[in-house]
């Protein structure tokens, strides 16, 4: 909906209205006093400001805490607060406001899933160095009859074919392992392991053929350090 009340200088503020979120509305210096025309401060164009920014990282990082609505209105004070100070120089309406903010905010959220997908890949890899150091341990024990751990998934997507051309069966993949590579890619993250209808050797003693394991390879979109010269056991 579009918002067309215009700003104008030397109008003052009023007091702000209280979130709909108590939790929200309990955090220092979202609550503001009314400023009378005329008696607005640099201060207090810091404060609105400052009240805005918190708003914006409610509305980011905490979801449901605010409302677009809120956020919308805490822009719009700090844009009353600079019109008061700086007549003729801010946007003289909400409208070219929304238009000028829509931008940041389309960028400060798409940081905000960047880095919360940087994280679950982070966390990925250092949960598969605690696994790689296990299996490690498993593979070096006698008996082979040590559990084997699947590591998580680390790199998005799948890879198109397996790392080397032979490891592909010249009939194609079995129609369940087709049915996994026909479906999207789940995101690199804890506990994302590959289905049931890839093999993977539960114990130390267990092998798998080449195939399965350029299947694993295509899963985890990794060539796991396999090059022409390896054989079988190597891959492994």
């Amino acid at each position: 909906e579009s918002i067309s009340c215009g700003l104008k200088a030397m109008a003052g503020l009023a007091a702000s209205p209280p979130l709909q979120n108590p939790a929200a509305n309990a955090v220092v210096g979202i609550t503001r006093r009314e400023i009378a025309p005329g008696a607005l401060t640099p201060a207090h164009a810091v404060a609105e400001f400052t009240r805005k920014r918190k708003i914006e990282e409610m509305w980011i990082y905490r979801d449901s805490m605010v409302t677009d609505e809120e956020v919308v209105e805490a822009q719009a004070r700090h844009v009353q607060a600079l019109a008061d100070l700086n007549p003729g120089v801010v946007p003289a309406t909400l409208d070219q406001l929304q238009a000028l903010l829509t931008p940041i905010r389309t960028s400060l959220v798409n940081l905000n899933d960047n880095v919360e997908s940087l994280k679950h890949k982070v966390d990925a890899i250092n949960e598969n160095s605690k696994t790689f150091q296990r299996n490690s341990q498993s593979m070096c024990m006698s008996g082979g009859n040590n559990e084997l751990w699947r590591p998580t998934k680390t790199s998005a997507g799948f890879a198109a074919a397996p790392p080397l051309p032979e490891m592909a069966p010249p009939g194609g993949p079995p129609a369940a392992v087709q049915q996994v590579f026909d479906a999207p890619a789940p995101p690199p993250g804890l506990r994302t392991l590959p289905p049931a209808a890839l093999s993977f050797p539960a114990t130390a003693g267990q092998t798998i053929s080449r195939a399965e394991l350029g299947y694993l390879a295509r899963w985890y979109n990794d060539e796991f350090g396999i090059v022409a010269a390896d054989n079988h056991d190597e891959q492994m």
